[in-house]
């Protein structure tokens, strides 16, 4: 049976802030708010295309509560499709809305 391929570093350490952030409820601006930077910074991490130093590594880890090295760990990431992302509250109305 192949071995599926290693993720891509920058890709994993993308896949990785996006979901530690989604599971402390953070926005990409809470985050950035918590991490002391700029929250287009925090967009392309987030990415995946950008090479993050340590210090800024550092700095998300802290912000999201987990160590460092957590965020290195290999993790697919899956890119999001065009548009804005559904919220929960307008998932909520519409099924609010046809009861």
């Amino acid at each position: 049976m192949p071995k599926e391929p290693e993720p891509d570093p920058l890709e994993s350490v993308a896949a990785n802030i996006i979901r530690n952030r989604r599971r402390l409820g953070l926005t990409q601006a809470a985050l950035a708010e918590r991490a002391e930077m700029e929250v287009r910074q925090v967009q392309r991490v987030e990415s995946g295309r950008i090479d993050v130093g340590i210090v800024t590594l550092v700095l998300l880890a802290k912000a999201l509560k987990v160590a460092p090295g957590r965020l290195l760990l290999p993790a697919h990431f899956l890119r999001p499709g065009p548009g804005r992302p559904k919220t929960k509250k307008a998932s909520r109305a519409r099924h609010s809305a046809g009861s």
